[in-house]
Parts: C-alpha cells; structure tokens; sequence
C-alpha cells in the first residue's frame, strides 16, 4: 500500500510538471524531431527539469532507459537519481533539485553526449544556520546530541559530509557523530538533530573502551559546518559556520523539578509564568515536554518560551491570569544535555539492581492570588 502510495505521489508530481510544459510542448509537437538541443524546464526559480532531444536517445530502447541514460554532475561520478519521461524527447526530473550555478553532462550508453548549464538566480536567498543548540558556551562532557536550525529548508542524506568537530582549532575529529540514515530532521527540514555516537558516551561498552569519548573535558572545539551545504533550491550557504565551545565535567544526575525556581504571575494580567531550571536542558523537549493547568486540571493554552540559553522558560497564557492554584506538569521524557531525563540518567550503572523509575511526569504546583 505505502509503494503504491508513493507510485501515485510520484505520478501526481509528472503530471503537475507536465501541465506547466504545456504551451512549450505544443511547440515542440510542432517540430516532428523534436528539439535540438537540451531545454532546461523551470518551475518558478527551479530548475525542475530537462528534456533531452530524442535524437541523443533513438537507439536506446525505452525499457532500457534507466540504465543507458545518465546525467552527472561536472567532476562527480555520482549519477543523479530521478524520473524519466519520454514523449518528443526525454524528460528528466531528478530527485534532488539542479544546483544552481552548476554544469551537468548527460551519457547515453556511457557515452558524453551533451552538456548543460544550470543558471543562478539571484534573486534567492543563500542559506544560513541561524541557531546552534546548546546555546552555552560551556556544555558536558557527555554531550549527547546537538540541533542546528537553518533560515530554509536544507538539502538532506549528506549532513556528515558538511559537519565536522574540530579540536583546539587544529584536530579533525572522525567518526565523532552517528550516521543516521535517514536523518533526523523536523517536517520543515529547517532543524537537524545530530547525535555524538552514544556507544562511545555509555561507559564500558566497546565503542567507548576502542575509541573513547567522543568529547574530553576541559577542551576547546569547534563545530564547522560547510558553506557548500545546499538548501532545497540548489543554493550553497555563503560562508562557512563555526560555533567554539568548551567542555566542562561529565553529568550524571538527572533534572530535578523540585530545585527550579517558579516566579507566578499577578492575576488579570497575562505576564509569563517564569521557570527558573536546574540546569540547562533540551531546547526542543523543554518547548515539549511543559504544560500548566488550573486547579480543576484543565489545560490553560498560551504559549512556552526557552531563555538564558535553555536554563529557564516562560509561559504567557492566552487569557488574563486568575485567582487560584494551578500545576505545571512536566513530562517525564524530558532531558538535560546528556540525555538524563526525569527518571534515569542515560549512562546508568548496570550493576546498580535499583530500578529506575517509571513515572510519566511530575508536577509543581503555583498559587496565583
């Protein structure tokens, strides 16, 4: 059911495509060879197809197409993944938009047969990382992952070729971040999240007793990430991004609820609820993981904000604050930088026979009067 999905997906696409070729085709159609030379088919600033002359192709069966018709990058023995349409020519959509700014050479039957030149458009915005979290300039030891937000949506399945931790400005680190296929990214493809190789954090286990740590304490590093990322439309960032950091000792005790400090608001006001935390925590889960709700457990809609560098939060309710007690509920999932949650702490003692707990959240309750 999911291929034929995807099937129809894919077709719906084509046809879309093929709709905004219209009046080209009838001119094409009007000529009974075809074109002559490569014609590059734009979808709003996208490049989103080309269509190649039939007579590049006529000696190759349309059952054979995929495998006797290949388009390259200039210097990249990669053939570029896609769809292949033939009617009056060859129409080629690939997977991963053209690169702006960027030369292409198509092979019939391993053979040069045309080359091809993606044009830039200036009028697009190049890319930029607009965050990095943690926010600190001080993290663990035992770091567990890192989020980088983007200004658009960004190019995926080649994150570790443009990412790399560098040690007191001079050490390339490898094998440092796990390669997670897919990635991880959010539905708009505007925030990746990264992961330091966990086998090599959890003490005593293989990774860690061949490779060590992925990061030592009390050192400087730098975070690079390349300025030749693409984003979606083809277009690279337009410098590169470093982020110093240094790493402070291992931690190894999970957040504490009941050591944050809870400053309530005034009643008929909206002013934040404002969350003093124990300890710097998860950017993404702290917006997650918190919920407040009055004295009757109704849920009070507003929304949550993270400040000094994920070591507090706010919350700013819809409505006008009332007179009463209420709860602000904190999910048990929630974790500090190295992946300690409300529970347990991620690198546990195994010969500790204790269990953690399995509590599903916690609460701290605030009076307004």
């Amino acid at each position: 059911m999911r291929y034929n999905s995807f099937q129809n997906i894919q077709y719906n696409r084509l046809c879309r495509l093929r709709n905004l070729l219209f009046f080209c085709l009838v001119l094409l159609f009007s000529c009974k060879q075809g074109p002559k030379t490569i014609t590059i088919i734009q979808e709003g600033n996208k490049a989103k197809a080309v269509l190649i002359p039939s007579h590049l192709v006529k000696d190759v069966a349309i059952s054979d197409i995929q495998n006797n018709v290949r388009v390259k990058k200039e210097n990249d023995t990669t053939t570029l993944l896609g769809y292949y349409h033939f009617q009056q020519g060859l129409l080629f959509e690939p997977l991963i938009p053209f690169q702006q700014g960027a030369s292409y050479t198509v092979f019939v039957q391993d053979k040069k047969v045309a080359n091809f030149y993606i044009p830039v458009d200036n009028k697009h915005t190049a890319p930029q990382v607009v965050a990095l979290y943690p926010q600190s300039d001080t993290i663990p030891e035992n770091t567990l992952k890192l989020y980088i937000e983007f200004s658009q949506p960004m190019r995926e399945g080649e994150s570790l070729q443009h990412i790399k931790l560098v040690r007191n400005k001079k050490d390339t680190l490898p094998d440092t971040f796990l390669d997670l296929q897919p990635e991880l990214w959010n539905e708009n493809r505007t925030v990746l999240t990264i992961w330091f190789d966990p086998g090599r954090i959890k003490r005593n286990l293989q990774p860690n007793l061949k490779l060590g740590a992925p990061l030592q304490a009390n050192t400087t590093y730098q975070l690079v990430i390349s300025k030749n990322w693409q984003d979606t439309e083809g277009t690279p960032m337009k410098h590169d991004f470093i982020k110093s950091f240094v790493t402070g000792i291992r931690d190894s005790l999970s957040p504490n609820p009941d050591r944050w400090k809870i400053e309530a608001p005034k009643q008929q006001f909206r002013e934040p609820l404002y969350i003093h935390l124990d300890k710097a925590l998860d950017h993404f889960l702290l917006l997650d993981c918190l919920a407040v709700y009055d004295q009757k457990g109704n849920l009070i809609k507003g929304k949550l904000g993270v400040s000094d560098q994920d070591r507090a939060c706010y919350f700013i309710p819809e409505q006008n604050w009332g007179a009463g007690s209420y709860t602000l509920r904190i999910l048990s999932k929630l974790e500090d930088l190295a992946g300690n949650n409300l529970n347990k702490v991620f690198d546990r003692d195994i010969t500790n026979t204790q269990k953690p707990s399995i509590q599903e959240y916690y609460t701290r309750s605030f009076i307004i009067e």
